[in-house]
């Protein structure tokens, strides 16, 4: 993950990598990360791709990212809403005071995932 994070922050510096190149990035990753949401090892793998590219973009870099992953928080599988929160946690945890850009979208997301009808997407939401 930091490899990649390295990779794309020096690629975003010398503009190696426009914004449709980035923005072709997120579609797989947050398609992977629906797909891969029942296989805990893979989920973490993702999360920490998300959080080196969240990392390598900045806050405003990343906002066809974060919105993808509270699109996918509202998703109709249980696995893939729990997927979503590992990885707007490490979104955000990447970024750190440059995710308050993202607050405003974030909110009505995270409110669901508070009262979701499964516990342990209420509970990853809580944590």
């Amino acid at each position: 993950a930091e490899v990649t994070r390295l990779t794309l922050q020096h690629d975003v510096a010398t503009r190696a990598v426009d914004t449709a190149a980035q923005d072709a990035l997120v579609t797989p990753l947050v398609g992977t990360a629906a797909a891969q949401a029942d296989d805990d090892a893979g989920a973490d793998v993702l999360a920490a791709a998300v959080g080196a590219l969240a990392g390598a973009l900045g806050g405003s870099g990343c906002a066809r990212l974060h919105y993808e992953l509270c699109t996918l928080a509202r998703d109709e599988s249980a696995a893939a809403r729990r997927q979503a929160v590992r990885c707007l946690e490490a979104l955000y945890n990447a970024l750190g005071a440059d995710a308050a850009v993202h607050v405003a979208e974030a909110v009505p997301a995270l409110a669901e995932l508070l009262e979701d009808s499964e516990p342990h997407v209420e509970a990853a939401s809580r944590a």
